[in-house]
C-alpha cells in the first residue's frame, strides 16, 4: 500500500510551501481526481486502508500541520484490486494551519479514529 497526500488546485500551494511539506513522503497532485472518498465506501474500508489514513494524518502532524477539516470526504482512495493495493490521499487543506499544540493534534487524530470506527486505546 502507498500513502500519497494530494491537494486539489493551485490555491493551496503558498500555504503548503509555508508549512514546508512539499518534500519527503508527500506528493502533491494539482489535478482533480475522480477516485472515491472514504465517505463513498464507509462500510467497506479495510483495516489497512484505515491505517493508511491514520498514518497520513500523523505525517501531517509530524510537520506541525493541523488539517482542521477531518471528514471522510477529505480522504480519497484508489484500489487496484479489492484484496490488494490501495492508495490513500488526504485532500482539502483550505482550513489547515500550523500548530505546536499537541493536544489539538491528538484531538484531531481521535476525531479521525471515531469516524473510522476505531477504538482509541488511550
Amino acid at each position: 500500500m502507498t500513502l500519497i497526500i494530494i491537494v486539489r488546485g493551485p490555491i493551496y500551494i503558498p500555504r503548503l510551501l509555508k508549512f514546508k511539506v512539499l518534500y519527503e513522503a508527500f506528493i502533491f497532485i494539482l489535478t482533480s481526481l475522480t477516485e472515491k472518498t472514504f465517505a463513498d465506501i464507509k462500510d467497506n474500508i479495510t483495516k489497512k486502508e484505515k491505517q493508511l489514513a491514520i498514518k497520513g494524518l500523523q505525517k501531517l502532524h509530524s510537520k506541525r500541520v493541523k488539517h482542521r477539516d477531518i471528514r471522510l470526504e477529505n480522504i480519497i482512495i484508489k484500489r487496484k484490486n479489492e484484496d490488494s493495493t490501495s492508495y490513500v490521499w488526504w485532500i482539502d487543506f483550505g482550513w489547515s494551519k500550523m500548530t505546536d499544540i499537541v493536544k489539538d493534534l491528538n484531538k484531531e487524530l481521535k476525531e479521525l479514529k471515531y469516524l473510522l470506527k476505531i477504538e482509541d486505546t488511550k
